[in-house]
């Protein structure tokens, strides 16, 4: 029997290292989950019905392009890529905005914006292509196949307990940015989503008190004492990145709520598994559209990256 619980312990272990493989699109969530500007090399899809000369996209916060799908598509191929969820909600009429919407709320125009320091560039294209292809051949069957089996509303519910999990790295980075606004409402909201809200399933704190998220991380904490963010990287598996960002990154780990309570290496590898598998799952479309409408995908990709934490460092 403990023969059989080794073996069984070091599969389980074996499939979460190996689920952690997928490609998560920080370019993509970022930009999403914060309605960030799109890079101005990527082509958002258009609708002619609403068109007056600008591009209209989807609130980015659903994570998926509304399109009229027929009962035969839905029937035939529920888990392909052009077929939106039947698992999401469907889009609402007032979600759709202006290109210069998506711009106006951070008031910083293009020009602004430094440009990101590339000097290792074909290395980079490399590997953004060896993680294109671990994605395409491993990490989209998986993340859609897990998208299929869990509903939209369980895998929002899921998202919730894991960013309520890592408030000691939010908390943290608010305080030696001396925010105290932010380390206000980062201790306001985990009390009350780990009570009312039932250990974070539930984000009671805004919708019952309106206490927005503080998304505040390492990384912005070093762009806040004005550490340069160094060479653009891409890194295997990882995704997008930077010398600032990978240091920022790495003391997160240690602000971990796994790291602080010395949880088994599996137990940290499953629940990162299980985040990166939860977050592709909401961007498997947005990752295709950006593909098949990028110019070039790579610098889409950088100038995304480089939008979303210009604006994380300066908001």
């Amino acid at each position: 029997m403990m023969l059989l619980g080794r073996v069984f312990s070091r599969s389980l272990l074996s499939a979460g290292i190996c689920i952690q493989l997928i490609f998560i699109p920080q370019w993509t969530s970022a930009a999403s989950a914060s309605c960030r500007p799109i890079a101005y090399n990527y082509c958002i899809e258009s609708h002619p019905e609403k068109s007056d000369g600008k591009y209209f996209s989807e609130n980015l916060e659903s994570n998926q392009f509304p399109e009229n799908l027929t009962a035969e598509v839905l029937d035939s191929n529920k888990l392909d890529d052009s077929s939106r969820d039947l698992s999401e909600p469907p889009p609402s009429q007032d979600t759709f905005l202006t290109y210069k919407e998506l711009e106006d709320p951070f008031g910083t125009p293009e020009e602004d914006i430094p440009e990101l320091w590339d000097p290792f560039e074909s290395h980079n294209r490399f590997m953004f292509n060896l993680n294109n292809t671990l994605y395409d051949y491993f990490g989209k069957h998986v993340a859609k196949g897990y998208r299929f089996t869990l509903p939209y509303d369980v895998r929002v519910m899921i998202k919730n307990i894991i960013t309520n999990g890592t408030m000691p790295v939010r908390l943290l980075s608010s305080l030696l940015q001396g925010d105290l606004d932010k380390s206000g409402r980062v201790i306001g909201r985990f009390l009350i989503n780990s009570t009312v809200g039932i250990g974070g399933m539930f984000d009671v704190a805004d919708q019952e008190f309106d206490i927005k998220p503080a998304n505040e991380n390492m990384t912005q904490t070093l762009g806040y004492y004005n550490v340069p963010s160094g060479p653009y990287l891409v890194l295997p598996i990882l995704g997008p990145s930077s010398v600032r960002n990978l240091a920022g990154r790495t003391a997160d780990v240690f602000v971990n709520p796994t790291f602080l309570l010395s949880a088994p290496f599996a137990v940290s590898s499953g629940i990162a598994a299980v985040k990166k598998t939860n977050e592709t799952s909401f961007l498997i479309k947005t990752h295709k559209d950006l593909r098949e409408n990028s110019i070039d995908e790579y610098i889409s990709v950088r100038d995304l990256y480089q939008q979303y934490h210009y604006f994380l460092v300066n908001e």
